[in-house]
C-alpha cells in the first residue's frame, strides 16, 4: 500500500472517529433533554422535595427560583448536616404551601436568611400562617412573628434580602428584642442613646452607610444635638 493511501486511511479513520464522537454527544444532549421533558411538577413544593433528594434538576435553573433553592441546600450538606437538612426542607415546603415567599429568588433569600438564625425565633414557624396578601408585606409579617417582641424600624427589614453581609439582620434581632441601639454590634461609630433613638426614626433610606465616613455624614434628626 502506498504511503499516500496510508495517510488518506488514517485521515478518514480519524474524521470517522469525530463524526462518530459527535453523534455520541448530541444523543446524550437528546437522552437529557427527554428525561427533563419526562418530568412534571404540578407543585413547586415537588421541586423542593427533589432537590432536598439531591436529584439532578439543572435543566430547570432557568426558572432561578429553582436555582436559589437548589444553592439554598448546598449549603447544608446532606452527610454532615442531615437533620438541619430535613428541618430546611419542612420550613420551605411550609412557606411555599402558606405564603407568597417563594414566588420569587429574592423572597426564596428572605426565607434561607430567615431559617439561618432559627436560634433566635420566638414562634413556631409550623404554626405561622399569613394575613397579609402581599409577598413583601408577608416578609415583614414573618419577620415580626419569628423574631421581634418589640417594634424594628422599617428599613432593617431590607436586611433578610442580603446575600453577603448578616450583620444588619444581627440589628433587626438584637433591636427586635428589645436591646439599646447603642450596644448594637460592628457598628462603624461609636453611638450615644441620643443617636440610637434618632437611628430608630430613620424612615426608608435608599441603603445603610457603609464606611464610618458615611456614617458621620449621615443626616441625623437634630444631629448638633446628639452627644
Amino acid at each position: 500500500m502506498s504511503i499516500k493511501r496510508i495517510v488518506m486511511s488514517k485521515r478518514n479513520r480519524k474524521i470517522k472517529q469525530r463524526a462518530l464522537f459527535a453523534e455520541q454527544q448530541k444523543e446524550e444532549v437528546l437522552n437529557s433533554m427527554l428525561q427533563f421533558s419526562r418530568m412534571r411538577f404540578k407543585k413547586f413544593d415537588e421541586i423542593i422535595l427533589q432537590l432536598y433528594l439531591e436529584a439532578d434538576l439543572s435543566g430547570f435553573f432557568a426558572d432561578r427560583r429553582v436555582a436559589r433553592v437548589y444553592e439554598c441546600f448546598l449549603t447544608v450538606p446532606a452527610k454532615t448536616k442531615a437533620v438541619e437538612r430535613a428541618i430546611m426542607k419542612n420550613v420551605f415546603v411550609h412557606l411555599h404551601r402558606h405564603s407568597l415567599l417563594f414566588s420569587g429568588e429574592d423572597y426564596i433569600q428572605t426565607a434561607y436568611n430567615m431559617f439561618r438564625f432559627r436560634a433566635h425565633w420566638k414562634n413556631d414557624v409550623f404554626e405561622w400562617k399569613p394575613s397579609e396578601k402581599r409577598g413583601a408585606e408577608q416578609i415583614g409579617e414573618l419577620a415580626d412573628y419569628l423574631f421581634c417582641l418589640y417594634p424594628v424600624p422599617q428599613f432593617l427589614y431590607k436586611a433578610f434580602f442580603e446575600t453577603t453581609n448578616t450583620s444588619f439582620i444581627d440589628w433587626f434581632i438584637h433591636i427586635g428584642t428589645g436591646k439599646k441601639v447603642k450596644d448594637l454590634a460592628n457598628m462603624p461609630i461609636p453611638f450615644t442613646q441620643k443617636m440610637g433613638n434618632y437611628f430608630l426614626q430613620v424612615q426608608n433610606p435608599p441603603r445603610l452607610p457603609s464606611t464610618p465616613k458615611e456614617w458621620m455624614g449621615y443626616p441625623w434628626p437634630a444631629r448638633g444635638a446628639a452627644g
